[in-house]
């Protein structure tokens, strides 16, 4: 008698948050109204965005500039391109396996390489 009485009470705890659910019938007339118009959120993420970029150092000399060029070329290499690669597969030489001919038409010859 006890079980059946707490099973009673527990469906009648739970059967309303069953029926909380929206639909979307129900969303729809909330999610259509735009907030902001696409120009201006537009305008405001690149806002944002151009506030995220570093600046880049004020560099006198040609010299200067190609060294500061490779260090950003290889931490923006080392850091987003290759990031998680093992680094015999990024170091190592390029190999390519010739696999022959390819059967092709009107006096053109194809060559099937592997890279």
């Amino acid at each position: 008698m006890k079980q059946r009485c707490l099973l009673s009470v527990l469906v009648l705890l739970v059967t309303p948050l069953l029926q909380a659910q929206s639909t979307p019938y129900q969303l729809k007339p909330i999610l259509e109204k735009e907030l902001q118009s696409p120009a201006v959120v537009e305008f405001q993420l690149q806002e944002y965005l151009m506030k995220q970029v570093p600046k880049l150092p004020p560099i006198s000399t040609p010299e200067k500039w190609t060294s500061e060029g490779e260090q950003i070329r290889k931490r923006v290499l080392d850091n987003v391109v290759f990031h998680g690669w093992p680094s015999g597969w990024v170091n190592s030489p390029p190999r390519f396996e010739d696999l022959g001919t390819i059967p092709s038409g009107k006096g053109y010859r194809l060559r099937k390489l592997r890279y």
